[in-house]
């Protein structure tokens, strides 16, 4: 609330609803990671970083839109130059108050990059962590049938 004068000398009130982040003292926060689902003609799945394997991808910094995120991760991984398309997995981790989003990143050629494996989505799904799991199952979901997947924890709920 403020007061201020007006232009005949009375003083006027002023009421202006605060942001929820003035109001609270702080900005809040929540850690996003970007995943980006490359496939090759024949539908296999891109994977990187032997032996940990992961779709491309990973932490999005401060003030970096996710899906500019992705694209910048896609050419620093794979030397891909492609802004990814559809959003297909939004997923909220509870235990860090992150979100985990996985993009649509098209297909390619893969003689164009033997560096890295391709495998069909159940071989995918064996080499990603336990955690990745559900995300990779939803994308492969959310692609054949054209939908975005909502999931906490892994659990799809949408």
């Amino acid at each position: 609330m403020r007061r201020r004068a007006s232009g005949n000398g009375t003083a006027v009130t002023e009421t202006r609803e605060l942001p929820i982040q003035e109001r609270a003292g702080q900005k809040p926060r929540k850690l996003v990671n970007v995943d980006v689902l490359v496939r090759d003609q024949q539908g296999r799945i891109l994977l990187v970083g032997k032996p940990d394997w992961a779709m491309p991808g990973g932490a999005v910094p401060d003030g970096e839109a996710p899906r500019e995120a992705a694209r910048r991760l896609l050419h620093d991984q794979i030397a891909l130059d492609r802004a990814p398309s559809r959003l297909l997995v939004v997923d909220y981790v509870t235990g860090e108050d992150r979100l985990d989003l996985v993009f649509d990143g098209g297909t390619i050629r893969a003689e164009d990059y033997p560096r890295f494996a391709f495998c069909d989505p159940s071989e995918a799904g064996e080499r990603l962590p336990e955690s990745g799991r559900p995300r990779l199952a939803a994308a492969c979901e959310g692609l054949r049938f054209q939908v975005s997947r909502y999931l906490e924890d892994g659990t799809m709920l949408a």
